[in-house]
C-alpha cells in the first residue's frame, strides 16, 4: 500500500552562532526513512534540502532523519511523518468499504464450531500507533477481557463459544496529531467490521445425510425402473403366440 497524496518534506542547516540563525549552505543531503532513503534537492541558493515523494510506502511512517552535510560541518535534524489508522495485511485479508464513512469497513467473516475458541484480528497500521477497542455493533461498549472474552494487542480472543456470540464484532482504532496546517490536535478513527457466525458440531452431518438420501433415491428408482422393465419382458414373451410347424 502507498500514499495517495505526495509527501513534502525540507530542513535546512542554521548557524547557531550567528544571532540572525542565518542559513548554512549545503554540499550534500540525505532523507532517510525507516524503510527507504532518498535524495532532495537543493533549493534556495543550496540553503534548503527539499523533497517530494510519490506513492510513498504506507510503512515508510514514523520518524524520518536529515542528515545535512555543510561546508561547516555535518548536522543531523529529524522529522516526525504521521499516519492516520490503516488496514494493513500481510496476509490475504477481505475488506470492503461501507457506504458511510471512507475509513469505515466490512472485514471478512469468522466462522467458529461452537464450544471452541473464534479469534477475530484488527491488522491495523499507524504513527503513533493507533489505540485499539472492540465493541460489539450497536454498543458503544468497549470489550474487555473476562469471561468468554480476551483481547490482546489488536485482537479478540471468544472462548467456549455460544450461539449468543454469533454477532458483528467492530474494532475501533485511534490515533492522534498535530494537522500541520491548522497546528491543532486532531483524532482520527477507523472501523472495522467483522461477523461472527457459529455452527454446530455436527453441522456437517445434515449435508452429508442429504446426499446419501439422494442417492438412496435413486438407486432405489433406478431398481424400480428395471424391475418393471424386466416384468414387461416376461409379459410379451407369455402372451406372444408360437410359430406354426
Amino acid at each position: 500500500m502507498h500514499s495517495s497524496e505526495p509527501l513534502v518534506l525540507w530542513c535546512k542547516a542554521v548557524d547557531v552562532s550567528d544571532e540572525k540563525k542565518a542559513a548554512v549552505k549545503l554540499k550534500k543531503a540525505i532523507f532517510r526513512s525507516p524503510v527507504l532513503t532518498y535524495e532532495p534537492q537543493l533549493l534556495g541558493d543550496s540553503t534548503t534540502a527539499n523533497l517530494t515523494v510519490n506513492d510513498v510506502p504506507v510503512t515508510a511512517a514514523g520518524r524520518w532523519s536529515c542528515d545535512l552535510e555543510t561546508e561547516s560541518g555535518n548536522t543531523t535534524g529529524y522529522i516526525e511523518v504521521f499516519l492516520r489508522p490503516i488496514v494493513f495485511s500481510k496476509h490475504a485479508l477481505r475488506v470492503d468499504h461501507r457506504d458511510t464513512s471512507q475509513f469505515h469497513f466490512d472485514g471478512a467473516g469468522v466462522t467458529t464450531l461452537l464450544g471452541q475458541e473464534a479469534h477475530l484480528t484488527c491488522p491495523i497500521l499507524g504513527q503513533p500507533t493507533p489505540k485499539v477497542q472492540w465493541r460489539i455493533s450497536g454498543d458503544s461498549t468497549p470489550i474487555r477481557t473476562g469471561g468468554h472474552f480476551v483481547v490482546e494487542g489488536t485482537n479478540l480472543t471468544i472462548r467456549n463459544v455460544t450461539y449468543d456470540h454469533e454477532k458483528v464484532y467492530v474494532c475501533v482504532a485511534t490515533n492522534s496529531f498535530v494537522d500541520p496546517s491548522t497546528k491543532k490536535s486532531t483524532s482520527y478513527d477507523l472501523f472495522l467490521e467483522r461477523k461472527l457466525r457459529v455452527k454446530s458440531p455436527i453441522a456437517w452431518l445434515w449435508p452429508l445425510l442429504i446426499i446419501i438420501a439422494i442417492l438412496t433415491t435413486l438407486i432405489v428408482t433406478i431398481a424400480f425402473c428395471e424391475c418393471r422393465k424386466r416384468r414387461r419382458e416376461q409379459k410379451l414373451l407369455i402372451t406372444e403366440p408360437e410359430d406354426n410347424d
